[in-house]
């Protein structure tokens, strides 16, 4: 049999496995299989079975000897983790194709790095999953970290059999007590089949310490969404289930003489509130160096303004201010720091929150009029822009916002003020990058443009792991283009980044410009990102 064949065999067991007729409700005191009695998984198929985690092959079978397939493990553990299937708009792999039963379900897991390919663009969803494989998803999976360094750690009497690079999560799984040996093996190249996946996966979500976090509501800490330009429109057709939990549509601008322009949308705060979400409005000041320098430095102009924000949040009822203050002249680093204390101290007065954005610490002109320590002491939170890596007019192309860029800054930040005060804001855009007339030029896409843009033109995307995002070369005209993607697996993963350092948060620019795939694998990764794998109490036999 050749290996499509074999492949498109898994599927259809697979197809059959998960399908919604596997979950069908048995009839009442009858077990929902008809081949799990007298079976050592027999209390854990039930019980995983009820909770939507496992399901039959047909005819009331659970089949609890035939091996597990890579696409119904990555399928299993996404559930076990009460996670989500997530319908990626750039598939990761060339054989997990929009359509099959299994594509949400792998990319969910994908996105957070819980899974991997078995090459640059396959997964092989039909293969069968080894014992020391299903270790390694499952370390991985949980944030297990083995004290066995190599197999000569490992106490079985196969240990030599352990491939290296299966060890340490062999080592982890034993001593978290989900997987063992049997009569002194571990058996690491046998296929794990359905009755063993089952007792793994029941071991994972009865672990006391672990149960309560699965069944419990994540703490999402700050969620911010901007709001650009048609910020009614744009809030009324954002996903009601997205993260977001706070707005921040983009309505006041400051003046040379210490007023604001623009207004509120009082009918939008009012949905806002009834919805459930905060609202911070953003106040910009347009880049105006010059403006600014005028406002910080002039004590009247200073304290009118702080007057008038308090005005503001006061009239519209706002829930705190987002203040955006870009292209401030390095002169005015102190100046602008104490506007911030007194525009906190102000706001807090009326119950009203702060927070402030800054680029990160480039050590650059663009950076220094930031006192990141100072901001911190004054204000609520501190929203990084973890995006401009390579800006429109840069000299060389390049990603819009890297995952390694956006950890080394974040980590730079944390050791000034503290985690608990950063908000990471990360990209719903990219850019299109080529060569023109002997120049560097780029083109903004929103995610939704960037989807359209490659399916009609069908560039080569590889993932790049060291970026931790796709990256897209097409010809066009006879010009080379660029585009380093963002999508739900680089933004999941540079969320992911954040969460490991605690930070307090994460905003979006903008609402609108994502894709609808985004909301459903950031919703994953909060709760995952929340999930304290540490806190497990005994070792479940």
């Amino acid at each position: 049999m050749n290996t499509r064949s074999y492949i498109f065999i898994f599927a259809l067991i697979a197809a059959c496995l998960f399908a919604n007729a596997g979950f069908a409700a048995p009839a009442a005191g009858k077990p929902p299989f008809d081949d799990m009695a007298g079976s050592y998984a027999e209390d854990a198929i039930a019980a995983l079975y009820a909770k939507r985690i496992v399901g039959g092959v047909g005819d009331r079978r659970f089949a609890p000897e035939r091996a597990v397939t890579r696409a119904e493990f990555a399928a299993m553990m996404l559930r076990a983790l009460h996670l989500d299937p997530v319908g990626n708009a750039i598939p990761a792999f060339s054989d997990v194709r929009r359509g099959a039963w299994y594509y949400g379900d792998v990319h969910g897991a994908v996105n957070l790095g819980i899974v991997g390919g078995t090459g640059p663009r396959t997964f092989e969803p039909g293969r069968p999953v080894t014992r020391q494989e299903a270790a390694v998803i499952a370390a991985r999976a949980l944030r297990l970290h083995g004290e066995a360094s190599g197999r000569t750690g490992l106490s079985y009497a196969d240990a030599e059999r352990i491939a290296s690079w299966a060890a340490s999560s062999v080592a982890a799984t034993a001593e978290a007590g989900l997987m063992q040996g049997y009569a002194g093996k571990f058996r690491p190249l046998r296929t794990i089949s359905r009755a063993e996946a089952a007792v793994l996966l029941y071991r994972i979500v009865e672990m006391p310490g672990w149960k309560a976090q699965f069944a419990a509501e994540p703490d999402a800490g700050v969620q911010l969404g901007w709001l650009y330009e048609d910020a009614d429109r744009q809030f009324r057709n954002m996903t009601i289930n997205a993260v977001v939990n706070t707005i921040s549509p983009r309505w006041f601008f400051i003046t040379a003489t210490g007023g604001t322009t623009g207004q509120a949308d009082p009918a939008l705060i009012a949905l806002a509130h009834e919805r459930g979400k905060r609202v911070w409005p953003l106040v910009g000041n347009r880049f105006d160096r010059e403006m600014t320098h005028l406002v910080l430095t002039d004590p009247k102009r200073s304290e009118t303004l702080v007057r008038r924000f308090a005005d503001i949040v006061q009239t519209y009822r706002l829930d705190g201010l987002n203040l955006d203050f870009e292209n401030i002249d390095p002169a005015d680093r102190d100046a602008f720091s104490s506007f911030v204390r007194e525009t906190a101290r102000v706001l807090h007065a009326h119950g009203a929150e702060l927070s402030v954005c800054v680029p990160p610490d480039l050590e650059t002109d663009w950076s220094e009029p930031f006192d990141y320590a100072a901001l911190a002491d004054a204000a609520d939170y501190i929203v990084l822009m973890g995006y401009e890596e390579h800006w429109n007019g840069s000299p060389e192309p390049g990603s819009v916002s890297s995952l390694p860029w956006v950890e080394r800054h974040v980590r730079k930040l944390v050791r000034q003020i503290p985690a608990g005060q950063v908000i990471l804001g990360l990209p719903f855009y990219t850019r299109d990058w080529s060569r023109q007339n002997g120049r560097t030029v780029s083109e903004d896409l929103t995610l939704a443009e960037q989807n359209r843009r490659l399916a009609e033109v069908k560039p080569a995307v590889r993932w790049d792991e060291t970026l931790g995002q796709y990256t897209a070369v097409y010809n066009r005209g006879g010009t080379k283009h660029s585009i380093w993607a963002e999508d739900s697996r680089s933004l999941s993963l540079k969320y992911m980044a954040g969460a490991s350092f605690a930070i307090g948060g994460n905003a979006y620019w903008h609402i609108g410009g994502e894709s609808p795939d985004v909301w459903a694998s950031l919703g994953n990764a909060i709760r995952y990102g929340g999930y304290d794998f540490t806190r497990r109490t005994v070792a479940l036999r």
